[in-house]
């Protein structure tokens, strides 16, 4: 174990926090709460975005390795399922792809809530941009778990 470990306590860790359900409730004003409940869905989905990416460019990675190396297993990998192995590998491309369109719906649609004259700062959930974005955040979690799927799939057939 490590010094930054959280299990090590530290000088400023040392006391023992209790668990939610043992201390008594917050009595903050709604918007303290909204603003908490905001915070928090943003690190949720800032968290969400970063996994996909990272396993979007994993099944891509796994592709590549397994098309280029010359061992058995990942060429058995390739020829029991060459089809579903690109499957998987479009998958990862497809994630990565919808979250950098993602964030370019995110833009256009906070410049047209900064632009907006009639409700300044405020999104319309009708508008293209903002759907686009919303689309595009669900489609990319569906696309990269299918994409482990297949990967998870292709490895135990071929075991």
């Amino acid at each position: 174990m490590t010094r930054s470990d959280p299990a090590i306590p530290t000088d400023r860790s040392s006391k023992t926090r209790k668990p939610a359900s043992e201390r008594p409730p917050r009595n903050n004003p709604p918007e303290d709460r909204e603003k908490e409940v905001l915070e928090q869905k943003s690190r949720v989905t800032t968290r969400i975005s970063e996994t996909t990416r990272y396993l979007g460019f994993g099944l891509l990675a796994s592709f590549y390795a397994t098309i280029s190396s010359g061992d058995p297993f990942p060429q058995k990998l390739e020829a029991s399922s060459p089809t579903l192995l690109r499957l998987m590998a479009l998958c990862g491309a497809l994630a990565v792809s919808l979250d950098y369109l993602q964030y370019v719906f995110a833009r256009w649609s906070v410049q047209r809530a900064l632009d907006r004259t009639d409700k300044p700062y405020h999104y319309n959930r009708k508008w293209l941009s903002y759907r686009a974005r919303e689309m595009c955040f669900l489609t990319k979690q569906v696309v990269v778990l299918l994409g482990c799927g297949l990967f998870i799939f292709i490895v135990i057939r071929s075991l």
